[in-house]
């Protein structure tokens, strides 16, 4: 299975696949499963890049629209129309 994941890239994790988490190592466990960060299951996680900006992170989308000088409410405001 190829993964699209690389150290450096934010996906979502916790119990409702919204906490922030940027892959800092990629690895196995000791069932030959794919783990980031040394303790997270990666199929238990959503990769951010491959979501639709209406469901990024707030942080990731400041970053994202940080460079155009928008501010929070014309950012909510291109995504939802």
């Amino acid at each position: 299975m190829n993964l699209d994941i690389n150290i450096g890239d934010v996906v979502l994790g916790g119990k409702f696949k919204n906490k922030r988490i940027e892959v800092k190592s990629i690895g196995e466990d000791e069932l030959g499963q794919p783990i980031i960060n040394e303790d997270r299951k990666l199929l238990a996680v959503r990769i951010e890049k491959k979501l639709p900006e209406g469901m990024w992170s707030s942080e990731s989308l400041a970053q994202k629209y940080k460079e155009n000088n928008m501010n929070k409410q014309a950012v909510l405001k291109e995504i939802y129309n």
